[in-house]
């Protein structure tokens, strides 16, 4: 909102957005006519300055606004807010303005329940501002609302958990065992929400055609992860880890985060973890990770590693994901050990000129590579 304040003999009013457009000093004399400037100026708070869909649509996006801004789209007919609402949650927004915006949506439509499903289907990021009890309210009886909410918004479980309980009851009506894989790509991190028992449930074959899609499940409980990893090595799926091969890799993804450990993946079959892949891995999954494994990483998969997930690495592990970083992920564990054991602690080694030059390939400076 606009605010109004008087401190010394000055009077500030300041518009929605944080400028000022009045500065002026008080006199005596000018007494009331300050009051009625300083009541018009409150008045044109909310007829004039309240925002529309037309600002939205004008800057593109929301970032520039405040979340008092964001409050007077109150104001908008439904016909109004349609026209904009695909950019108020087109990108990631904190739950804080996510929720102010649900609230607003709320006003304009009247209640959750009268809310249409061709408007939930625009939301977006704006679905992470959902209350769990409005959760339940929601209507969706339509797959492709389904999957609009199936994708990944950073819901709480409490949030997932809601969203379940609507879907089940609205939409599938159906028992785990009955979920094909068109359902299990559409609910996708829904599915985080269910117990061992429901996943437990799902036929292997529906998640070996729906695998592709549920490989990026971020922060899905680890429960739910071995239930799904279960599912993901029975025969009729991809069988044992030891035979996964790159293509299985990249379809089982995040999932592979539910085994007790990375030490039965063929370190080549490595090759298949994309950058997507990395940024939902538990950190706890990449440090079971060997050193040989690490370097099978492509480039562009090692280098989306975050700090807290290369945090949680040996040297060993570190200096292979430096290989992999470097394009370098093929070469012999043997050597690795050589240059890295050796050159890098000051033991005695006759350096050959090919080992000279990994030296001069991994940027070392002269002092590293001396005995």
């Amino acid at each position: 909102m606009s605010f109004v304040y008087i401190k010394s003999n000055f009077v500030f009013v300041s518009n929605i957005r944080g400028i000022s457009f009045a500065f002026y000093k008080t006199r005596p004399e000018l007494k009331a006519r300050t009051y009625t400037f300083t009541l018009f100026y409150m008045w044109l708070d909310v007829s004039v300055f309240a925002i529309s869909c037309n600002d939205i649509l004008r800057d593109g996006s929301i970032k520039d606004f405040s979340r008092d801004d964001l409050i007077t789209l109150s104001s908008s007919t439904p016909q109004q807010l349609e026209t904009c609402l695909f950019l108020l949650g087109k990108d990631e927004i904190d739950f804080g303005r996510a929720n102010i915006l649900w609230t607003t949506i709320k006003q304009v439509y009247g209640s959750v329940e009268d809310i249409p499903e061709d408007t939930l289907k625009q939301l977006g990021w704006i679905i992470s501002g959902i209350t769990a009890d409005d959760f339940y309210n929601i209507s969706i009886s339509d797959i492709d609302t389904v999957s609009v909410f199936g994708i990944y918004r950073n819901l709480s479980l409490q949030q997932l958990t809601a969203l379940k309980q609507t879907t089940e009851n609205q939409w599938s009506r159906k028992g785990p065992e009955q979920l094909t894989s068109y359902d299990l790509v559409a609910l996708r991190q829904i599915l985080c929400a269910f117990n061992d028992s429901e996943i437990g449930a799902i036929h292997s074959d529906s998640y070996r055609d729906a695998a592709n899609e549920l490989a990026t499940l971020y922060n899905c409980p680890k429960s739910a992860l071995i239930q799904l990893v279960n599912l993901a090595t029975d025969e009729t799926a991809f069988g044992k880890p030891q035979n996964w091969n790159a293509i299985q890799v990249t379809s089982i993804g995040c999932v592979m985060a539910g085994l007790s450990s990375a030490a039965a993946i063929p370190a080549e079959s490595m090759e298949g973890i994309t950058p997507e892949i990395v940024k939902c891995l538990p950190s706890s999954f990449i440090k079971t990770m060997s050193e040989s494994q690490l370097q099978h990483f492509t480039t562009s998969a090692a280098s989306a590693l975050s700090s807290s997930q290369q945090n949680v690495l040996t040297s060993d592990q570190k200096y292979a994901l430096e290989l992999a970083v470097k394009g370098l992920r093929y070469m012999k564990r043997s050597l690795s050990e050589n240059l890295h054991s050796r050159f890098f602690q000051g033991k005695a080694l006759h350096k050959t000129p090919k080992q000279l030059n990994w030296c001069s390939t991994l940027n070392l400076s002269p002092d590293d590579c001396q005995d």
